[in-house]
């Protein structure tokens, strides 16, 4: 029984160290700011569906450039900021990120382009 507790500890802290990396509690003002926009021009926040997958679209390219801005900071976020999560490895002397962590990020904008 504790092999499960430990699994589901394990799993509980790859969320948070995720939800950290992603800087989700930051991702609300980037929603604040698309239904001020959304308002502005509108008027209301009708229709919904609109409103709804244009902060979608926000939250994931906001996400995604603060993953991209630690892959490239990776350095100076190690030194100091020593207790965040940063993505993967440090990238190499010449500054170009590891592969995985090229795809990552840059997978959201695809989906973003098709909901905006």
């Amino acid at each position: 029984m504790s092999g499960e507790n430990e699994d589901t500890s394990a799993d509980s802290s790859k969320l948070l160290a995720y939800l950290q990396l992603f800087r989700a509690p930051n991702v609300f003002t980037a929603i604040a700011d698309v239904a001020m926009g959304f308002v502005f021009v509108t008027g209301s926040l009708q229709p919904v569906g609109g409103f709804l997958c244009l902060a979608l679209a926000s939250c994931l390219l906001y996400t995604a450039g603060m993953i991209l801005n630690d892959v490239y900071d990776f350095d100076v976020d190690l030194k100091e900021r020593p207790s965040r999560p940063l993505p993967l490895l440090p990238p190499p002397r010449w500054r170009r990120p590891p592969v995985r962590a090229r795809r990552r990020p840059l997978s959201s904008p695809a989906p973003t382009t098709a909901l905006a």
